[in-house]
Order: C-alpha cells, then structure tokens, then sequence
C-alpha cells in the first residue's frame, strides 16, 4: 500500500534527454522500466511559477498564476491563495509535507512543514548579482558595447552563486532527513539542468568524446543576419562561459551533463528510500516544469516559447508494470492523482484528471484531444497543441506590456520570435519551422475557436478583493534575477 508520495521536479529538463535510449539518464529509465512512462507529457508554461502552481493545485495557469516572478499580479496571487495546494490537504489529513532543493517562497510555501531557508551567504551573492543586472539592463538598449560588458560582469557573478544553491549534492536525499516514521508528502526541486548547467567536467568531456555535439562555430551562427544585438550578446556570453566559440556543441554538452547529474541525484534518492525500507511504499513521479531551447527557434539556452522543445516534459512514475503510455496529459493531473494514490477522500476540484487510470490500464480515463500552454513572461502566446498540430498565436497583455513595452516583442532577444500566428503540423514538421498557417486557414480558426472555448470553460476561483503581501516576495524576486530572469 501506498503511504507517501514524493514529486521530483528536475528544473528545465528536456523530454527528448529522459527514455531515449540516450544513456544520459539511466536512474529515471531504471524507475520507468518498472513503472510507467508518460510520452505525451506537457508543461502548462514555459515559467516556473505558472507551472509549479499547477503542479501545486491541479488548476490551469489562467485560473491561478500565469505570469511570472515580478510581473506575477495582485489579481493572481489572490486567486492562487484562494485554491488549496496538494501540500495542504494533505498535512490536514495527517501527512507530513516536505520540499527540498529550489524554492520560490510566496505562496510555494504554504502547506509545507519543513521549506528551506534562505542562505546569508547567497543573500550577499544575490545583491551583487541584481546590481550587475541593473547595470546590464540600464546600458544595453543605448550602448550596446556597454551592455554587452555588463551581460559579461552579471554572468560572472550569476556563476559565482555558491555552487550549493543550484548543485546541492544531498538536494534529493536531504528529503528524507526531514520525515520520521509518519506517513510524508514530498516535493524535491532540482536546479541541476537550469542554467548555468553546473555539472562534472569528466561528464563533460565524456560526452564531447561521443563526437555527437557538432552543432558549428559562434562565427557561423553569426551569419545569420536576422540575429539581434541582444541574441547575440547571449550566444556571446554562452560561447565564453562554456568555451564553445569553437564548437557550441559544448555548451549543449554542460546541459546533457547537467541531466546526468540531476539522475544520479535521483538514483541517490531511490537507493536512499531502499535502504530505508520505504521504496514499496512510496509512489515517486519525476517530472519537470519545462523543457529548455538550446539552439533552436532564435530562443538560446533558455525557456521561452511554446515550442515542443520547452513544452514537452519527461513525466516517469514509480507505480505501474513497466508500461508507455503516449496519452496526452498535462502537469495539472499530478495533483489528482496524488489525491487517488493516497486515497484522499476530501479533496478540491482541479482542471487536471487522475493518470490512475493510465497506471493500472483501466478504461476510466477521458481521452483528451488537445492540451493547452500559457506564456506570459518575455512575450505573451498561448498553444493548443494536437496530436497534429501545434497552434501558436500571439494575445495582447497590459502586464508585459507596460513592463517591456510590448507583448510581441520578446522582452530578452529584442525581437519577435516567428509570426503572431503559427501553425506546424508536428507530424510531418516535428521540429516546428514551418509555419502553415496561410496554407490551413480552416485549421487555424478551429484550434483558436477551441482555445475560445477552453477558456470560457475555466472555472472562477475567488471573487476576493483583499491585498495580498508575502514577506520574502524580495528575496524570492532577487534569487530570481540571479538566476537569469529579467
């Protein structure tokens, strides 16, 4: 019988590194062999907040949080806290909660009988690296020779963050020294395969050896004259913080060795629930909150956009028989599921739908046709995405709006990533670089009536009025900047 449940989020981690056959994630693939793998796994956002915040409550981004970090509004956190959390329920029903590794406080925390604390020592770290990034943002629209320097001072200081904060050994297993012989809730947040990648050189080279990271020269993209100032100024710094100006297939070999340290972490947890006798009866999903763009679409070695390469995520379970399910599901059924898996009784609505079903290869699982993603942090789209097809378009939004001066315009790359409307038939265009939208009119007014239809659909959370303030939303919105966000 299942008594705990723990939810590893691997932050940033791509689909396409997890069951592949890759060899980069042998611990995951290990747990999946003898469970069940999900390979039509889909991010609600390509944001931390949004996503963690449907992982958290089983409600779609628009019903709660949809932007992210500063630009979150006073409209949204009152939503947010008017819908309970997995970790809420569950301590009132008598389960201990517990998150280690990462974490974003403000409404995150609620619920939880252990959150971690801040660390002075990152503190110190995190204001040199918000004054490196003012310096950045203030210089680089009117000189961009300056900005360029300041983008390499701010890198300097982002890489010198304690290297605990992001690559903390004992991130994964530390859960466990948190819990006693009570029935537990766990969440793990792992930073590994967020930039800066920090990871083994060995693991590095290991990989370079393999001769599968020719992706060319700095020089060569480059040619590409629709780059921008701003993309190239982030290739730049990219290119020097991994020596890669030679060959950026080493860069995009920090990252595979960042998913091979963020495994062995995972593979240290389950020897960890073992030894402990806890493994049969602890359900344990990994999952991420979404994917990272490394070279694709203009979008470098971040995650923004609604392409697949950021909206697809691994989700890999425990429980099950060694099956692959290719069903569409989203990050909004983990919270029902967690409810079905632990038998909880009294429970809150969610979007989401329990994966149970999938798991034990019932028949009480209501086929989805399409899954639906928000982004509302460097640019404002949404995404219905199909078995077929992927339909991207652009919205207007006030937030990003006032603070980036438009909503199209991509607020990092200075520029407007492919047209406001987009269509790719990822059947036959699985990397999304043909837009058919002019050529499948009738395709594009379905989707978007459908997309019209799912949001009438939403349920209202809250009609409260009330402020709503969390003391450490500074500190949180610093950690934030000094891992990249601006």
């Amino acid at each position: 019988m299942v008594a705990n449940v723990i939810v590893v989020v691997v932050d940033a981690l791509r689909a396409d590194r997890v069951g592949t056959g890759s060899g980069l994630t042998p611990n995951i693939d290990a747990i999946a062999a003898d469970g069940t793998a999900f390979e039509n796994a889909f991010t609600c956002s390509p944001n931390t907040d949004p996503s963690l915040t449907a992982i958290e409550t089983g409600r779609y981004p628009l019903s709660t949080v949809y932007h992210h970090g500063k630009l979150v509004t006073d409209e949204e956190k009152r939503r947010v806290e008017s819908v309970r959390p997995i970790q809420s329920v569950l301590r009132d029903d008598g389960w201990r909660t517990v998150v280690t590794g990462q974490h974003l406080g403000r409404w995150h925390a609620r619920g939880f009988d252990h959150y971690p604390e801040s660390d002075p020592d990152t503190d110190t770290t995190d204001s040199l690296v918000q004054t490196a990034h003012s310096l950045y943002r203030a210089v680089d629209r009117y000189a961009p020779a300056l900005g360029a320097l300041a983008r390499r001072l701010y890198d300097a200081a982002s890489e010198s963050k304690p290297q605990a904060l992001i690559h903390e050994d004992h991130s994964a297993t530390d859960l466990l020294n948190h819990v006693d012989e009570e029935p537990f809730f766990g969440l793990v947040h792992l930073m590994d395969t967020h930039m800066p990648y920090l990871s083994a050189e060995d693991d590095v080279e290991r990989l370079l050896n393999t001769g599968e990271y020719e992706y060319g020269s700095l020089d060569d993209r480059f040619d590409d004259d629709a780059l921008t100032d701003a993309q190239r100024t982030r290739l730049t710094s990219i290119a020097e913080r991994f020596d890669a100006r030679e060959e950026l297939g080493r860069a995009v070999a920090h990252y595979d060795a960042a998913v091979v340290s963020a495994d062995r972490k995972i593979g240290r947890l389950v020897d960890a629930l073992r030894e402990q006798n806890r493994w049969e009866e602890t359900a344990l999903f990994i999952t991420s909150d979404h994917g990272e763009s490394l070279l694709e679409h203009g979008i470098f070695f971040d995650h923004h956009g609604l392409h697949d390469a950021v909206m697809r995520v691994p989700l890999v379970c425990s429980l099950g028989s060694g099956q692959t399910r290719s069903e569409f599901v989203q990050e909004i059924d983990l919270a029902p599921t967690v409810y079905d898996v632990l038998g909880v009784e009294n429970r809150p609505a969610t979007d989401g739908q329990s994966l149970r079903p999938l798991i034990d290869d019932t028949d009480d699982w209501d086929e989805r046709d399409a899954v639906y993603a928000e982004e509302a942090y460097t640019e404002r789209r949404v995404a219905v995405r199909t078995p077929r097809w992927k339909y991207i378009h652009h919205v207007e939004d006030d937030v990003l709006a006032s603070e980036r001066g438009s909503s199209l315009e991509c607020g990092y790359c200075e520029t407007v990533h492919g047209e406001e409307v987009a269509l790719y038939d990822v059947e036959t265009d699985p990397s999304e670089t043909a837009n058919a939208a002019g050529n499948r009119p009738s395709v594009v007014a379905s989707l978007d009536e459908r997309y019209a239809a799912f949001v009438d659909e939403l349920e209202s959370v809250t009609d409260e009025n009330e402020p709503v303030a969390y003391a450490d939303e500074g500190e949180v919105l610093n950690r934030l900047r000094s891992l990249g966000y601006k």
